[in-house]
């Protein structure tokens, strides 16, 4: 029997460790990169590991989580901080632990998610899977129920879905729901039907019949699933498995950054073709803008609306601003971006599309924009900009109202910041500031180039850039000058798109991949968002030379000659050709942009801890309502079944809770034999039990009806019984019977009949 147990519990073991491992590949929507796998996963075999040690030592429940919670706490600070982190133990690890928490405790009311590893948030995640596997295993095996076992699992796969972005939603989902059925079955075959003999004491169809059931409702579920999801999703891509439905105003749509995509074109140098435009006015092709950075990545949130031609919320511009009517025919963008000019107005010819007027970006309802012919109208307004119009515009509003535009990451390098304030040191107006780092990153030290000593956007690839090498393309250029104009406190963004590219004879635009830009746009009282160009090169904004001072030329984002010469080949080009080799689609990386706002990190657990809060209150005025009403229907079952129900119910509550205080009724034994048991375990109040005992007896096994004073004398026993029974409980029976809604009081494992 001790070798079955055995075998049944660690049958059990490692399916709870697979469902928990299951649940906790969640944070790979959660965090950009792997690093957090390592930790989270240490930390969850480690933690069910001690919760396992701990069921072995014979000690009070409530000592036994104490020490299971401070195991948890040690076992993630060696998982997400290393071993080294306990070389000056305590001092030194206390320190290095409030400095995470406070990196993790800074960063998050602004980050959003997926966010980089680091700055204390795999030491949390670390916690919190800890904590999930302790719960995990407290649930399965101590209180014997597969639902309290799996709910701290749930919980976090959720809170990660809520929190996550797209990244491998559904093969997330298909594991932990397999998972989830694995475990539940395991649980039913060996301690499912009460815990009493698992494997060999069942009874062996008992087994094929549960495992028979489970297959099938699993194979039903894919079954449904695989009939229904094609029905409820459209062709596009959108639906249950795609994205959610953006052609309707409220929803949400969710989509990867292009910027992942932009810069695998920059980097390639190719002239694949992926528009053109007519228009009468030469422009940079605008797809949308971001405007959180997280240390590791720019992303954004902003809500799209749909559109009736007209684009809502587009403010009125001065009376000398242009209208412009520009003709795009998209060739291979893939992207569900629509290019634009600055500023448009409305769109036509493109199908159902949304538009987010904050970041002027607009979406298609496709899944893709290629192929697609549509006109766009937009108001050309840098040409009336100037510098002193700019130089006298109005004080910035409150920062609260621009927070995400002056967002920045704990982890900005105090060189970076003390460089930034150096370039603007003396400048008394934003738009001299905004000048100063422009035409800095514009001198003679920095030097362009698509293959730099480091790549991409980071916080420390940024500062290399700027203290270093300073070499690099427009992601760094314009990286690093919307970290430095947020630390002097200039709300900046960053917009991706396409240079202008280069004009043929009957003046229609070739944009090729090589025309991948990301620039920065400075925002302006009174004037909107301002695009800048700080990227060292022949690049120039067109109509913005009055105020930028840039001269517009040969605006090839590549002013090597080889690049020249390439770029010289390209207005023969007539048909679109394929993707490069290699090169990744926009999706292909993690980097997300919701269009819809979700909510950051910051928000999402201010609101989890406040449901916890209600949840305390709640959830135990909802198991008292639930024990009550199945009490009273009880009680009027058996009430129908003739003067001796009120006893039957009553031998069943007090069965119910005898069961809770750790007496449960033998399936063998009479009322009597179970009152004799219960009375030697349990001191005090034994005749009372015994007087219901008897009177319940009676009840069921003699044709003579139990007079009423007897009766009157048994319930009234109960009550002092179920009394006596609470009085006497410990805290840890007491927060029981108030919390756990299985097996306290379930009658099945009551034994009551």
């Amino acid at each position: 029997m001790a070798e079955q147990r055995f075998l049944a519990s660690a049958a059990l073991g490692l399916a709870l460790s697979a469902f928990l491992l299951a649940s906790v590949a969640g944070f790979d929507r959660v965090f950009v990169d792997g690093a957090w796998v390592g930790p989270v996963v240490a930390s969850v075999l480690a933690a069910q590991a001690l919760a396992t040690g701990l069921r072995c030592v014979p000690v009070p429940p409530l000592v036994a989580m104490a020490a299971g919670l401070a195991g948890v706490a040690l076992i993630g600070v060696a998982a997400a901080l290393g071993p080294g982190a306990f070389a000056s133990f305590p001092g030194g690890t206390w320190r290095s632990v409030v400095d995470a928490i406070d990196q993790a405790r800074t960063s998050l009311p602004s980050a959003i998610a997926p966010v980089a590893t680091g700055h204390g948030y795999d030491l949390l995640a670390a916690w919190g899977a800890g904590v999930v596997a302790l719960l995990g295993d407290w649930g399965t095996f101590r209180l014997r129920s597969p639902m309290q076992g799996a709910a701290p699992g749930l919980a976090l796969f959720l809170l990660c879905c809520v929190l996550g972005g797209p990244a491998h939603r559904d093969a997330d989902l298909a594991g932990w729901l397999a998972a989830a059925l694995v475990f539940l079955l395991v649980h039913q075959v060996t301690f499912g039907g009460g815990g009493e003999v698992p494997f060999a004491g069942r009874r062996p169809r008992s087994l094929h019949r549960t495992l028979t059931a489970g297959a099938a409702m699993g194979v039903a579920s894919l079954a449904v699933g695989l009939a229904v999801t094609p029905a409820l999703a459209a062709r596009n891509g959108q639906g249950v498995l795609g994205w959610r439905d953006s052609t309707d105003a409220g929803k949400t749509r969710v989509v990867e950054s292009p910027i992942v995509d932009l810069r695998t074109r920059i980097v390639k140098e190719s002239n694949v073709p992926v528009f053109t435009v007519r228009s009468s006015v030469p422009s940079y092709w605008r797809l949308t803008s971001l405007d959180t950075f997280n240390g590791s990545l720019w992303t954004s949130t902003n809500s799209y609306e749909s559109t009736h031609g007209s684009l809502p919320g587009v403010a009125s511009p001065p009376g000398s601003t242009r209208k412009v009517i520009e003709e795009f025919r998209v060739q291979d963008l893939d992207s569900i971006w629509l290019p634009a000019a600055f500023d448009p107005e409305a769109v036509t010819g493109a199908g159902a599309v949304t538009f987010d007027p904050s970041s002027g970006s607009l979406l298609t309802g496709h899944a893709t924009s290629n192929n697609l012919v549509y006109r766009v109208t937009s108001y050309e307004r840098l040409a009336t900009l100037s510098a002193a119009k700019l130089a006298a515009a109005g004080p910035l509003p409150p920062r609260r109202t621009l927070r995400r535009d002056l967002q920045l990451p704990s982890n900005i390098p105090r060189s970076v910041i003390s460089l930034a304030r150096e370039i603007t040191a003396g400048k008394k107006t934003e738009y001299a500031k905004a000048l100063a780092l422009q035409d800095y990153l514009l001198g003679p030290s920095f030097t362009y180039s698509t293959d730099p000593p480091t790549d991409g956007y980071s916080t420390s690839t940024l500062a290399t850039f700027l203290l270093d090498t300073r070499t690099g393309y427009c992601q760094q250029f314009a990286g690093s000058y919307a970290v430095m104009a947020r630390v002097v406190g200039i709300p900046t963004r960053l917009a991706v798109g396409f240079a202008t590219g280069t004009q043929d004879s009957t003046g229609l635009y070739h944009v090729t991949d090589a025309d991948a830009h990301t620039w920065p746009e400075v925002y302006f009282p009174g004037y909107g968002w301002v695009p800048f160009e700080p990227t060292k090169g022949n690049f120039a904004i067109p109509e913005a030379d009055a105020y930028t001072g840039s001269k517009l030329g040969d605006v090839s984002p590549h002013p090597t000659p080889a690049a020249a010469s390439k770029r010289s080949t390209s207005t023969s080009v007539a048909t679109p050709v394929g993707k490069p080799p290699g090169a990744p689609n926009a999706g292909a990386q993690a980097g997300g942009i919701a269009g819809g706002r979700r909510p950051d990190l910051g928000q999402t657990l201010a609101l989890a801890a406040g449901g916890v809060a209600v949840a305390v209150v709640v959830w135990p005025a909802l198991i008292l309502a639930v024990r009550r009403l199945r009490w009273s229907r009880r009680r009027r079952r058996l009430g129908r079944t003739g003067p001796g129900g009120p006893l039957l119910a009553a031998w069943q509550e007090t069965s119910e809770r005898l069961a809770w205080r750790g007496v449960r009724r033998r399936p063998d034994e009479t009322p009597a034999e179970y009152a004799r048991r219960a009375g030697t375990e349990l001191a005090g109040n034994r005749t009372a039990l015994d007087r219901l005992a008897d009177a319940v007896t009676r009840v069921r096994f003699s044709d003579h009806q139990l007079p009423e004073e007897s009766t009157a004398e048994a319930l009234a026993g109960s009550g002092v019984l179920a009394r006596a029974l609470w009085e006497g409980a410990p805290l840890r029976l007491r927060l029981r019977w108030w919390l756990a809604p299985l097996p306290a009081w379930s009658a099945r494992e009551a034994g009551a009949a």
